[in-house]
Protein backbone atom coordinates (compact mmCIF):
# COMPACT_ATOMS: atom_id res chain seq x y z
CA UNK A 1 0.00 0.00 0.00
CA UNK A 2 0.97 3.40 -0.71
CA UNK A 3 1.95 6.49 1.37
CA UNK A 4 -1.94 8.10 0.59
CA UNK A 5 -3.86 4.69 0.72
CA UNK A 6 -2.62 4.46 4.01
CA UNK A 7 -3.06 8.49 4.95
CA UNK A 8 -7.02 7.53 3.63
CA UNK A 9 -7.38 4.32 4.98
CA UNK A 10 -6.51 6.09 8.56
CA UNK A 11 -8.68 9.16 7.99
CA UNK A 12 -11.59 6.64 7.14
CA UNK A 13 -11.17 4.65 10.17
CA UNK A 14 -11.10 7.39 11.87
CA UNK A 15 -14.40 9.37 11.14
CA UNK A 16 -15.97 5.41 11.39
CA UNK A 17 -14.37 5.12 14.86
CA UNK A 18 -16.08 8.85 15.66
CA UNK A 19 -19.14 8.14 14.39
CA UNK A 20 -19.67 5.14 16.25
CA UNK A 21 -18.66 6.92 19.84
CA UNK A 22 -21.03 10.03 18.55
CA UNK A 23 -24.12 7.68 18.24
CA UNK A 24 -22.92 5.58 21.37
CA UNK A 25 -23.05 8.82 23.42
CA UNK A 26 -26.50 9.72 22.20
CA UNK A 27 -28.30 6.28 22.88
CA UNK A 28 -26.93 6.57 26.64
CA UNK A 29 -28.03 10.33 26.98
CA UNK A 30 -31.76 8.91 25.67
CA UNK A 31 -31.53 5.91 27.88
CA UNK A 32 -30.40 8.37 30.73
CA UNK A 33 -33.40 10.73 29.79
CA UNK A 34 -36.13 7.83 29.68
CA UNK A 35 -34.85 6.83 32.90
CA UNK A 36 -35.10 10.18 34.53
CA UNK A 37 -38.55 10.68 33.42
CA UNK A 38 -39.59 7.57 34.44
CA UNK A 39 -38.48 7.78 37.77
CA UNK A 40 -40.22 11.59 38.43
CA UNK A 41 -43.10 12.20 39.99
CA UNK A 42 -44.31 15.26 38.40
CA UNK A 43 -46.28 17.84 41.13
CA UNK A 44 -50.02 16.49 41.57
CA UNK A 45 -53.31 18.53 40.98
CA UNK A 46 -55.60 16.94 43.37
CA UNK A 47 -56.87 18.27 46.33
CA UNK A 48 -54.36 16.49 48.10
CA UNK A 49 -51.61 17.56 45.99
CA UNK A 50 -47.57 16.60 47.11
CA UNK A 51 -44.38 17.13 45.06
CA UNK A 52 -42.14 14.24 43.74
CA UNK A 53 -40.59 14.25 47.65
CA UNK A 54 -44.08 14.20 49.47
CA UNK A 55 -44.03 17.30 50.44
CA UNK A 56 -47.19 19.15 51.02
CA UNK A 57 -47.56 21.57 47.73
CA UNK A 58 -49.15 25.15 48.31
CA UNK A 59 -50.76 27.29 46.25
CA UNK A 60 -51.28 31.27 45.61
CA UNK A 61 -52.66 33.04 42.78
CA UNK A 62 -51.94 36.61 41.45
CA UNK A 63 -53.34 38.70 38.81
CA UNK A 64 -52.44 38.45 35.93
CA UNK A 65 -50.67 38.08 32.26
CA UNK A 66 -50.02 41.94 30.91
CA UNK A 67 -51.80 40.95 27.48
CA UNK A 68 -55.23 42.10 29.25
CA UNK A 69 -53.50 45.63 29.60
CA UNK A 70 -52.27 45.95 26.28
CA UNK A 71 -55.71 45.81 24.58
CA UNK A 72 -58.26 48.62 23.92
CA UNK A 73 -61.72 47.28 25.23
CA UNK A 74 -65.22 48.05 23.74
CA UNK A 75 -69.00 48.37 25.12
CA UNK A 76 -70.15 44.90 25.28
CA UNK A 77 -67.21 43.05 25.51
CA UNK A 78 -66.15 40.81 28.16
CA UNK A 79 -62.73 41.09 29.80
CA UNK A 80 -61.28 37.47 30.83
CA UNK A 81 -58.15 37.61 33.28
CA UNK A 82 -56.87 34.71 34.04
CA UNK A 83 -55.14 34.28 37.79
CA UNK A 84 -51.80 33.08 37.82
CA UNK A 85 -51.62 29.92 40.04
CA UNK A 86 -47.91 29.70 41.81
CA UNK A 87 -46.58 27.23 44.13
CA UNK A 88 -45.23 28.69 47.86
CA UNK A 89 -44.28 27.33 50.53
CA UNK A 90 -46.43 25.24 52.38
CA UNK A 91 -48.42 26.56 55.91
CA UNK A 92 -47.54 23.13 58.10
CA UNK A 93 -51.37 21.34 57.93
CA UNK A 94 -52.82 24.26 56.83
CA UNK A 95 -55.92 24.35 54.74
CA UNK A 96 -57.88 27.69 53.48
CA UNK A 97 -59.68 29.18 50.71
CA UNK A 98 -58.35 32.27 48.89
CA UNK A 99 -60.83 35.00 48.01
CA UNK A 100 -59.92 36.47 44.70
CA UNK A 101 -62.13 39.79 43.35
CA UNK A 102 -61.59 42.32 40.47
CA UNK A 103 -63.49 45.26 39.87
CA UNK A 104 -62.73 48.23 37.11
CA UNK A 105 -63.84 51.46 37.65
CA UNK A 106 -63.77 54.32 35.64
CA UNK A 107 -64.12 56.47 33.81
CA UNK A 108 -61.54 58.78 33.81
CA UNK A 109 -59.84 61.35 31.39
CA UNK A 110 -55.99 60.76 31.44
CA UNK A 111 -53.62 58.17 33.60
CA UNK A 112 -52.92 61.13 35.80
CA UNK A 113 -56.06 61.99 36.46
CA UNK A 114 -56.96 57.82 37.36
CA UNK A 115 -53.66 57.62 39.20
CA UNK A 116 -54.97 60.53 41.52
CA UNK A 117 -58.23 59.93 42.01
CA UNK A 118 -57.24 56.20 42.94
CA UNK A 119 -54.72 57.23 45.62
CA UNK A 120 -56.45 60.46 46.62
CA UNK A 121 -57.25 60.69 50.63
CA UNK A 122 -60.06 61.03 51.80
CA UNK A 123 -61.56 58.43 48.95
CA UNK A 124 -63.17 60.22 46.17
CA UNK A 125 -65.78 58.35 44.83
CA UNK A 126 -65.33 56.53 41.23
CA UNK A 127 -67.77 57.31 39.04
CA UNK A 128 -68.66 53.44 38.09
CA UNK A 129 -67.72 50.50 39.30
CA UNK A 130 -68.09 46.97 38.01
CA UNK A 131 -67.07 44.02 39.67
CA UNK A 132 -66.34 40.57 38.77
CA UNK A 133 -68.00 37.50 40.69
CA UNK A 134 -66.06 36.95 43.68
CA UNK A 135 -63.99 33.48 43.46
CA UNK A 136 -62.55 31.24 46.15
CA UNK A 137 -59.92 28.72 45.67
CA UNK A 138 -58.51 26.30 48.07
CA UNK A 139 -54.66 27.07 48.86
CA UNK A 140 -54.18 22.83 48.49
CA UNK A 141 -55.91 22.64 44.99
CA UNK A 142 -54.48 23.58 41.53
CA UNK A 143 -56.79 25.11 39.64
CA UNK A 144 -57.33 27.80 36.96
CA UNK A 145 -59.88 30.40 38.20
CA UNK A 146 -60.81 32.93 35.63
CA UNK A 147 -62.57 36.45 36.52
CA UNK A 148 -65.30 37.77 33.92
CA UNK A 149 -65.77 41.70 33.67
CA UNK A 150 -68.78 42.62 31.68
CA UNK A 151 -68.22 46.34 30.19
CA UNK A 152 -71.57 47.39 30.01
CA UNK A 153 -73.02 48.48 26.68
CA UNK A 154 -73.14 52.02 27.86
CA UNK A 155 -70.07 52.17 29.07
CA UNK A 156 -68.18 55.74 28.48
CA UNK A 157 -64.81 56.16 26.87
CA UNK A 158 -61.95 56.39 28.83
CA UNK A 159 -59.09 55.29 30.78
CA UNK A 160 -60.44 52.65 33.83
CA UNK A 161 -58.87 51.37 36.74
CA UNK A 162 -58.75 47.11 37.32
CA UNK A 163 -57.94 46.65 41.03
CA UNK A 164 -57.54 43.01 41.98
CA UNK A 165 -57.69 41.65 45.37
CA UNK A 166 -56.26 38.17 46.57
CA UNK A 167 -57.24 37.38 50.86
CA UNK A 168 -56.63 34.91 52.85
CA UNK A 169 -59.71 33.48 54.38
CA UNK A 170 -57.99 32.14 57.55
CA UNK A 171 -56.45 35.50 58.47
CA UNK A 172 -57.94 38.30 56.57
CA UNK A 173 -54.86 39.30 55.64
CA UNK A 174 -54.28 39.23 51.83
CA UNK A 175 -52.84 41.26 48.81
CA UNK A 176 -54.15 44.21 46.46
CA UNK A 177 -53.22 45.40 43.07
CA UNK A 178 -53.83 47.76 39.73
CA UNK A 179 -53.63 48.08 36.49
CA UNK A 180 -54.93 50.83 33.92
CA UNK A 181 -56.68 49.52 30.55
CA UNK A 182 -58.34 51.38 28.00
CA UNK A 183 -62.16 51.42 27.19
CA UNK A 184 -63.24 53.33 23.10
CA UNK A 185 -66.53 53.14 21.85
Amino acid sequence: MSQDQVETANRFWRRSLATVITVALLIGAVVVLVHIRSTTRVITTDSNASSSIGVPVTYNYTCCSSSFVNTIYHPGEVIALHWIREIVQPIENSRFTIILKEKLSGPFSSVGTLKSTVTALPKVSEPVEISAPVIRVSNTRAQRPVSLIHIPLDAAAGYYNVSTSVFFNQTGNGTEGASIIRISP
